[in-house]
């Protein structure tokens, strides 16, 4: 069966500078296939911590903070990695980040399930970790973060 590449891009939307999200990854998916909202945003969780591993000019703290500001972490949501960093290690050193993808991908269930982050495919939101899509090659997906605005 062959398959098809989609694109996948994260946006935060709301008052304040976050830095950025994880970065725009491809997903690949069986041609003609459907897909449930929940498998995607496992494959695209996998696929975000994959590309952001190999990103060694970023800062361990700067990719867990990547993944905390995406998925918009709650009391109760498990933390994401360790750095493996030293305490006495120079801070400008870059060591690889152990991100947990499964730890990873039930935060950003967690986050679409209560609302805290939509999705968008091909600009229409979809809703609903249940729900299927099939997805023609090309496609448009966005996880888009919602930050409450200041005093409101």
């Amino acid at each position: 069966m062959s398959t098809i590449s989609i694109t996948v891009k994260s946006r935060l939307v709301g008052s304040g500078t976050y830095g950025p999200p994880p970065c725009p990854v491809e997903v690949e998916l069986a041609e003609g296939a459907a897909i449930t909202i929940r498998e995607l945003i496992t494959l695209t969780v996998k696929a975000q911590v994959e590309a952001m591993a190999v990103q060694t000019e970023l800062d361990p703290e700067e990719v867990r903070a990547s993944f905390e500001r995406q998925y918009g972490r709650l009391p109760g949501d498990s933390p994401s990695s360790q750095s493996g960093r030293d305490a006495a290690a120079d801070p400008t050193d870059k060591v690889p980040v152990n991100i947990d993808v499964g730890v990873e991908t039930e935060n950003a269930i967690r986050a679409f399930d209560s609302g805290r982050m939509a999705l968008l495919a091909n600009g229409k939101q979809i809703e609903g970790l249940d729900t299927e899509l099939t997805l023609p090659s090309g496609s448009k997906v966005t996880f888009l973060r919602m930050i409450q605005v200041a005093g409101g």
